[in-house]
């Protein structure tokens, strides 16, 4: 999920708080070393293009319709 760099760590704990298995911005290193990649879990990091937003608990994020294996709903 890509959010306005401000508000990363704020998302990251709402997501944490209501039960989502969250990260907060791994490195790609981070991410093939440690995390199961076919269990579901949120991805927060800095949002870094033009794409438009869609609002989430009161936060701007990157939308992810469209792209594919990105939108899961929660366990």
């Amino acid at each position: 999920m890509e959010v306005d760099r401000d508000a990363m760590e704020s998302v990251f704990h709402t997501l944490k708080q209501e039960g989502y298995t969250a990260y907060l911005n791994p490195s790609k290193d981070f991410v093939y070393d440690n995390i199961d990649l076919a269990k579901e879990a949120v991805i927060v990091k800095p949002l870094i293009s033009e794409s438009p937003l869609v609002y989430f608990k009161g936060f701007g994020a990157g939308d992810l319709r469209g792209c594919a294996g990105t939108h899961r709903h929660r366990p």
